[in-house]
């Protein structure tokens, strides 16, 4: 058992060792190589892609009409994303398509989650759990984990036990794009258990296969969060002049405002307030038709840079800042409310699958013992 424990400390060992020896400065300039020669994409007509799904009889291929819908092309504002999001449940529906459905219904569940109604999308997403398991569908099944995942950032150890099961489900799917996010979630979650080496190793696992594989949605998180991680300055600033030329982040509301945000933050810290003042405007502005809790940094950012300059805009932003944080505590008291109950819920789903397990065992070993029986009974009368 000692050999065997030694054994598997020396594989994570070398598999944290290996991650650690990717070669972060080459796949930055593999990055910056595409972005001068990518022409950023023209507007997508999302109401030709609903009609091309009735036609469209591939699993995969509905699937990859979905996210060409709802994600790949940019975010889509709230009422947008009602709108589509609706609109595919329907055609799911409509085409007796389990596995859509299931995926549709988490994504849906997840915009009202995130919109302030946690109840409802909570309830979503765990119907989507349940039609998943029955489609079988392991792309499906990684998704839903996803999502279950982004529910619960405050609790580390069950978003963590989530972006595991969904990891595992993706990986059998080939599904790089959601292999991508998990591992990224992952090296999150490890942060917050105060594990960088772990950490670390998951973020360069992403970074690395979001480049080989040109998983351009997931590039600009993971140049974000290595520009953060990086001491020297000079490369810290490149890292994030990069994600802002990632074709998807001028595609994308929510990669736009996380990235300009970044810039602002560093402009700050380096005293140069005019730089600073021109990113942090433009953040704010992309976050206009975002989800609440994304307002609220750059709010309170402006009214920092204002203060002593311009006590108009200090004043502004103050009172916009307090207005969408009382708003989001709200939400966060209504969301910690919700964590123990799902929790138990989830653990309630845990033990009925080991009790089903269990129960499929014990029948195979009776069968097994019956099998053995009859066949050393049948042998004895043979022998007689």
């Amino acid at each position: 058992m000692k050999r065997l424990f030694l054994l598997i400390s020396f594989a994570c060992a070398l598999c944290t060792s290996r991650a650690q020896h990717i070669n972060t400065d080459s796949l930055l300039q593999v990055v910056i190589s595409r972005e001068s020669s990518v022409k950023t994409s023209s507007s997508l007509n999302r109401d030709s892609l609903l009609r091309l799904f009735p036609s469209t009889k591939s699993v995969s291929a509905r699937i990859n009409i979905i996210y060409d819908i709802i994600y790949n092309y940019g975010y889509l504002g709230p009422k947008q994303a009602f709108y589509f999001h609706n609109k595919i449940l329907e055609l799911t529906r409509k085409e007796n398509d389990p596995v859509g459905e299931a995926i549709i219904l988490s994504e849906l569940g997840d915009i009202y989650f995130h919109n302030g109604d946690v109840t409802k999308g909570l309830n979503m997403i765990f119907g989507a759990l349940d039609k998943a398991e029955k489609t079988g569908n392991k792309q499906a099944l990684g998704i839903v984990y996803n999502n279950l995942g982004l529910c619960y950032p405050d609790d580390v150890h069950l978003s963590k036990f989530y972006y595991q099961k969904a990891l595992k489900f993706s990986q059998a799917a080939d599904d790089n794009l959601f292999i991508c996010f998990e591992l990224a979630q992952l090296s999150v979650k490890y942060q917050q258990l105060n594990k960088p080496d772990s950490s670390r190793y998951y973020l360069l696992k992403s970074f690395d296969l979001s480049v080989r594989k040109d998983v351009e949605q997931a590039i600009q998180y993971n140049l974000l969060t290595l520009g953060d991680q990086e001491k020297d300055q000079k490369l810290r600033l490149k890292y994030y002049h990069a994600a802002l030329n990632v074709p998807f982040t001028r595609r994308d509301s929510i990669s736009l405002w996380s990235t300009l945000q970044s810039i602002a933050y560093y402009y700050r810290e380096h005293g140069v307030t005019d730089s600073a003042l021109f990113y942090a405007k433009k953040a704010y502005y992309a976050a206009s038709n975002l989800f609440l809790e994304k307002k609220i940094l750059p709010a309170q950012f402006l009214a920092q840079l204002y203060t002593g300059r311009n006590a108009d805009s200090a004043l502004k932003y103050t009172n916009i800042y307090y207005i969408s944080r009382d708003s989001m505590y709200n939400m966060t008291k209504m969301r910690a409310s919700l964590n123990l109950a799902y929790s138990d819920q989830q653990r309630r789903r845990e033990l009925e699958a080991q009790k089903t397990a269990y129960q499929t065992r014990l029948q195979f070993y009776i069968l097994l013992l019956f099998i053995t029986f009859f066949n050393t009974d049948s042998f004895y009368v043979l022998a007689q």
